[in-house]
Formats: C-alpha cells, sequence, structure tokens
C-alpha cells in the first residue's frame, strides 16, 4: 500500500499552480512497463456493463490496473483513456487523463475511477477532464460511452516526473499502452 506523507502531497498540490504544461520524453525511445487490468470483470476483449457510461446504462466504473516496473524518478502515473473509433477522443486522453501519485514505488495499483465525478480516491487526481460536450461532458474520466457500438478503448499508462517546484519540467519516463476493450 502507498503512503504519502502530508507534506508531500501539500507540495505537489501547490506545485499544480506553479508549474505544469505538457509532458517531454526523456529519450525517443521510451521504455515500457507491465500493466493488467485488475479487475475481473475487465477482461481487455469487451468492456463490462459496470464500464459502461450512465447514459448507456451502466455504471461508469473506470478498472483497477495493476502497473510494475515503474521506472526510478517516476512520482506519478498518469492514464490516458481513449476511444481510438472515436476521431476526436482517439489520443492524449479524449476520454479524461487521471493520475496517482506515487512515493518511490516500482509498482502500483491505480484503483478504478468514476466516470462523471470530480470525487477521486485516495492519492488520485485529475490531469485533464474528458475532452466532451453536451450530454456526454465530464470533468474528469468519462467512461466508454459512445453510442457506437464496436468501438475500441484503450488506455495509455505513462510513467513521468510531475513537477513539483517553479521551473521544473514534466517528463514522461516510460509509456504503455493497453486494450481496455470494446463496447
Amino acid at each position: 500500500m502507498l503512503r504519502l506523507s502530508l507534506p508531500f502531497m501539500v507540495a505537489l498540490s501547490l506545485s499544480a499552480c506553479t508549474t505544469g504544461g505538457a509532458y517531454r520524453s526523456t529519450t525517443a525511445d521510451l521504455p515500457g512497463m507491465v500493466v493488467s487490468i485488475a479487475d475481473a470483470t475487465w477482461n481487455g476483449q469487451q468492456i463490462p456493463k459496470s464500464g459502461i457510461c450512465s447514459n448507456e446504462g451502466g455504471a461508469d466504473r473506470g478498472p483497477a490496473l495493476f502497473v510494475r516496473d515503474i521506472p526510478d524518478g517516476a512520482n506519478a502515473i498518469i492514464v490516458q483513456f481513449n476511444d481510438l473509433d472515436h476521431p476526436s477522443l482517439d489520443r492524449n486522453g479524449g476520454l479524461g487523463s487521471i493520475g496517482l501519485w506515487l512515493e518511490g514505488a516500482s509498482e502500483a495499483l491505480f484503483p478504478p475511477v468514476t466516470g462523471y465525478s470530480v470525487d477521486m480516491p485516495r492519492q488520485v487526481f485529475i490531469e485533464r477532464g474528458a475532452l466532451t460536450r453536451g450530454r456526454t461532458a465530464s470533468q474528469g474520466y468519462l467512461a466508454p460511452c459512445s453510442g457506437g457500438h464496436g468501438h475500441r478503448y484503450v488506455a495509455e499508462v505513462l510513467a513521468v516526473y510531475k513537477a513539483t517546484a517553479a521551473g521544473e519540467i514534466n517528463r514522461v519516463l516510460a509509456r504503455q499502452p493497453l486494450m481496455l476493450g470494446r463496447y
């Protein structure tokens, strides 16, 4: 179980106000990590009913993910959720980018998050909300909600150094795609 000290959490929270910007890759050929779905209802092939957005009769619940081989220097995991078959939501967290703070961990359990919510589990933060509007607008994660069945949903899992002081640069240290399934 990951535990963060209060001073560390306060420093990271304050850093969001003083630093930020896009993440830069540390190398042209980023290493991967081992990422697996840690939720038996998600099989990587078909999105379970609980994982579909409530607009389509689901429960808006994202999958828990287990991440191993997190490189040294990473202080957060960012999961960018995407719909590969929707042109404006197919990359860069089109369905939301959600993060998990780390403190020197080489592995982590990314907990399930709920769509349409800004209430996140402990140590989890919203990096950027879904790029959607209208009835599917979400300030955070948006569960698969295409209305167009057959869409492919993926998670792009990034191990990052998220800047914690003015003048620092956000960096991507490792990247691993993961197929979540079709809806």
